[in-house]
């Protein structure tokens, strides 16, 4: 029990969030996670990470994924970096403007990849894993086949393209911009295979995430060009933040492991490994890895997600009056199917109260005992156990807690109890 005593003269109830201590702001997208090749032929996937301000949700929209447009390659003169033998497939591919794209959870895990069924060398090996468009089982995961299957995102099938001809510093004719494009249904080789739209040149490509404007986000490159007669070659320079890997060729995978920091923009916190020994597609790619996307969730409750900003106090608009000897029962408020790991209640104030039953659910229910104020706290916590595990680390746990705070008192001139 906790004691209480008359606080003011109105009567109110207000929720609000206790907030982490830091909040680190950072740009809200899509990270390229890790890029794999696959073992052989052309088995290929992509994981992309939502970014943004923890508590957020993010837009992706309209977002585009593509191989190499030409803008991976620095060339000098008036014309464009679309030259041939620079691993630029014709087309690209972008999430539609359907509202399962609308509100993606920062830390959502997306994987794409290929998968023709009628083509073996086309299909990601991927385990066990299905497709889950919304992720329908709260793992923050979301398992996306590019293939006809998916109505969920488009292609087009012709730009950007690069041209039959042109070398450095001059560059070419052909065509690295997005304006002009007609989107169609995915086919079942949208990603790789003969007529893959972001199909992966071994000796040399590029992989990006482009925002709805069709503005670079992030992305990186490999291996070298093979642009004939051109002297001297010109070269990958890894886009914008100059994430560019030497080592190329089939089996490989290029992965974000957070070596040093969590600037997903240094080069020197990726690497390039074997695919087949160390490709994780839908896993964090190493514990480094993990904690750094278990660091951008929160507990998945309605009442603490925002679309484009960081955790912020909400005022519940409700007022509430209660008696002593009146029982009431407070609910974290939640409009989502995905809710928190575990939950904690306290109370605090002047005056007293009686919880009945459990208070390690999301609902409580108790009995005012005593005049005057009180603070009903719920903790919600995620716990992380899953990247943790899959993120093969032995260190301690990284869970992540949001607290949700109910207030009210009694006003003067109300006997709130029994005469």
């Amino acid at each position: 029990m906790h004691s209480f005593k008359l606080h003011k003269p109105l009567l109110s109830i207000l929720a609000i969030f206790s907030l982490p201590t830091l909040i680190q702001a950072q740009p809200a997208g899509l990270v390229v996670n890790e890029v794999s090749q696959g073992s052989t032929a052309a088995r290929e996937f992509a994981e992309l990470v939502v970014v943004g301000p923890p508590c957020s949700t993010v837009d992706i929209r309209g977002w585009i994924l593509d191989d190499n447009n030409g803008d991976f390659i620095d060339c000098a003169g008036p014309n464009t970096g679309a030259l041939p033998g620079t691993g630029i497939a014709p087309g690209h591919v972008r999430f539609k403007f359907d509202p399962i794209w609308q509100n993606v959870p920062v830390g959502t895990i997306i994987l794409v990849y290929a998968f023709d069924p009628g083509d073996p060398g086309a299909q990601a090996e991927i385990g066990g894993l299905t497709p889950d468009y919304t992720d329908s089982n709260c793992d923050r995961l979301r398992v996306v086949p590019l293939n006809a299957s998916n109505t969920f995102m488009e292609m087009d099938a012709a730009i950007p393209f690069g041209a039959a001809s042109g070398c450095c510093p001059n560059g070419s004719n052909g065509n690295p911009n997005y304006t002009g494009a007609v989107y169609v249904p995915l086919n079942n080789q949208a990603f790789s295979g003969v007529t893959g739209k972001l199909g992966l040149r071994n000796e040399g490509d590029a992989f990006q995430v482009r925002n709805a404007s069709a503005n670079f986000f992030h992305g990186l490159s490999y291996g070298t060009t093979s642009t004939g007669g051109c002297v001297p070659q010109p070269l990958f320079d890894g886009g914008l933040y100059g994430l560019q890997f030497a080592a190329s060729g089939p089996n490989l995978t290029y992965q974000f492991r957070n070596t040093l920091t969590d600037d997903y923009t240094t080069v020197a916190n990726f690497g390039s490994f074997t695919a087949s020994t160390t490709q994780s597609p839908g896993l964090p790619n190493n514990c480094d890895n993990a904690q750094w996307i278990g660091s951008l969730r929160r507990p998945p409750e309605s009442i603490f997600q925002t679309s484009g900003a960081a955790c912020a106090p909400n005022p519940m608009a409700a007022s509430l009056a209660i008696c002593v000897g009146q029982t009431i029962s407070l609910t974290l408020p939640n409009t989502n199917a995905c809710s928190s790991n575990s939950f904690a209640w306290s109370f605090s104030g002047s005056g007293s109260v009686v919880v009945q039953g459990s208070s390690t659910n999301s609902t409580v229910t108790i009995q005012a005992t005593g005049a005057g104020t009180v603070n009903a706290q719920i903790t919600a916590t995620i716990l992380n156990s899953l990247l943790y595990t899959q993120g093969g680390c032995s260190g301690p746990q990284f869970p992540q807690s949001l607290t949700y705070i109910f207030h009210w008192s009694y006003p003067r001139g109300l006997r709130p109890f029994p005469r």
